[in-house]
């Protein structure tokens, strides 16, 4: 199975935090897996702010950011 590591960057609170993990793609792009992991548990709680997202070594944050986009668009979002 493919996997990806992601290491996320962001501010929060406390300050400047990375956190990082290996994550199985299932057929899915790298920056949709990010953006997964970054709504559904990083991002959860108080307010943070996104940094930077890396996918094996490769800065992806722009493309998670039209992933966001995306999947607001598709809720009927502003974004």
């Amino acid at each position: 199975m493919k996997e990806v590591f992601l290491v996320i960057h962001y501010t929060g609170p406390a300050g400047r935090v990375e956190r990082a993990g290996s994550f199985p793609l299932r057929g899915q792009r790298p920056e949709d897996v990010a953006w997964d992991w970054w709504d559904k548990d990083v991002s959860r709680g108080v307010d943070k702010k996104l940094d930077k997202i890396l996918a094996d070594g490769e800065d992806i944050t722009e493309k998670v950011l039209e992933v966001r986009k995306e999947r607001w668009y598709q809720l009927g979002l502003p974004f």
